[in-house]
Parts: C-alpha cells; structure tokens; sequence
C-alpha cells in the first residue's frame, strides 16, 4: 500500500506528470511527490511535470494579501514572493515553483474558486464550502452570513475538470504554454453576490422546515462562524466571503485560448 508523498510508488509505476489535488497547505507532500517524480526524469529521461492545485486566498485580503488587483498574466510568483506577510498557501506555491525548477521539472500553479455542481468522479462529489454552510445552517437553524456583501467567485466542477484535460493533452502535445514561474492559471469563471447564494439557501431551507426563518442573519461573531463551519476565523473569511479583486474576468476563456490548439477553439466564450 502506498500513501500520496511515497516516491517509490511513482518510481514503480513510472509517473512522469503528477498533479497534487491532494493539499494546498503540506510542504511535505509536495516535496515527497516532486522528489520522486525527479528520480524517474533520472532513470528514464523523459521530461517530468508537477501541476499544483492551491487556492485563490492566496490573493484574498483577509490572509494580507497587500497588492490588490491581479491577473493570472501577471507575474504571480514574484507578488506572492514579495509579499510581507506570510500565509502558507502562498508559502507553498513559492516552495512548488522554486523546487520544481531546482529538480529540473516542469511546474504550474492552478487556483480553482468555489466550485458548484456534482462530478461523477469516485471520491468527493461535491466542493465542501457550501455543504459546509447547509450543515451549519441546520445545526443552528439559521442562515448566517458575513457582514460585508462580496462577490464570489466560481466555476462549475465539470469545467474544472476539462481545464485539467486540457492542461495535459497540452502537456504531451509539447505545446509552448507558460510554465513554471509564468505558469500560474486561474479558474474562475463567474461571480455571484454572497448574499444571493445565502438567501437562496435560507428560502430553500426554510421550504423543507430546516431552519426557522427564510431570512438570514449575520453572523453574531467571527468565532461562532469558524466553529460552525468547522474551520479557523483566517479560513472562514477566505473561504465564505474572500476579498478577490477583478481576478475573474472570463479566465477560463482565456486559459482555453492558451491550451487549446487554434483548430479546436471554441467560437463562443464563457
């Protein structure tokens, strides 16, 4: 049996591209899985790829994100580099790049939203932030929300998956896509206003006799929304009303003009 960081299981089963879903917050992991992907570019020469998932509060003002505006044709890496106040999402996103380009490998950085929809796959099925909000919308048989009424951004799980598709016939047609430093890709696709999704929630909730009112509330205090979702006040911010600046602007649409090969391209865009 083999667990996710074991570098002898991608030497056995020759892995030469791994894409990390696993965590965006463990070094260690990361580490692992890049240290054994270079020793199979040693044993069989062929080039080797580490594709990243982390998260867009890296970019989120709650975690100190101090530039504001960005875009995925930015430098990304050199922002998160420079800035001062350390969270480890960006933490590891520095380590990947870094430690992809000293093993020789090719890196990208990938920074889904919250996504909507049901996949098919064979583990987890939906995203958890907002199963997360319906459990602790029924525990407290009210819907909370936070004060300040942001947008926020999402993408459907299928189109997530089909970026990631994408990604790797790019990756073995040996296309020139941005990588490592420059191979930062953001996936969102749209917005909506959080204080449309809880309200949608609260009715909804309400119709099936699950909280008491179909109006909502704001959260009394940052502690009782962190305990009820089940996370620290840091994450609760990041993950339920972060502070993302025009990061959104049909990114999808621009990433599939970048993967796809000009004959394959969509006529309309997202």
């Amino acid at each position: 049996m083999y667990i996710i960081s074991d570098e002898k299981c991608l030497l056995l089963y020759a892995v030469n591209i791994i894409i990390n879903n696993a965590t965006s917050i463990d070094q260690h992991v990361a580490l692992n899985l890049i240290s054994g992907i270079q020793k199979q570019r040693e044993v069989t020469g062929q080039e080797a790829f580490f594709v990243q998932t982390t998260g867009l509060s890296a970019f989120d003002g709650n975690t100190n994100w101090p530039f504001g505006q960005i875009k995925n044709t930015d430098n990304v890496y050199d922002w998160e580099k420079q800035s001062k106040d350390t969270y480890v999402v960006r933490d590891v996103d520095r380590f990947v790049i870094e430690e992809t380009k000293k093993a020789g490998i090719t890196g990208f950085l990938v920074f889904p939203p919250m996504l909507h929809g049901r996949s098919d796959g064979a583990w987890n099925q939906h995203s958890p932030q907002l199963p997360a909000l319906i459990k602790a919308s029924i525990q407290n048989k009210q819907v909370y929300k936070f004060n300040e009424n942001r947008e926020a951004p999402l993408a459907h799980v299928s189109d997530i998956a089909s970026f990631y598709g994408l990604l790797l016939e790019a990756i073995q047609r040996s296309d020139a896509i941005p990588t490592g430093e420059r191979g930062c890709y953001f996936l969102a696709s749209h917005v909506v206003q959080w204080s449309d999704i809880m309200d949608q929630l609260a009715t909804n909730l309400h119709n099936r006799g699950l909280v008491a009112t179909e109006s909502t509330q704001i959260w009394p205090s940052d502690e009782m929304a962190a305990q009820s979702v089940g996370v620290p006040v840091k994450f609760a911010y990041s993950m339920w009303n972060a502070s993302y600046v025009h990061l959104y602007d049909k990114l999808l649409h621009r990433i599939r003009r970048i993967v796809l090969p000009m004959d394959s391209q969509p006529e309309s865009s997202l």
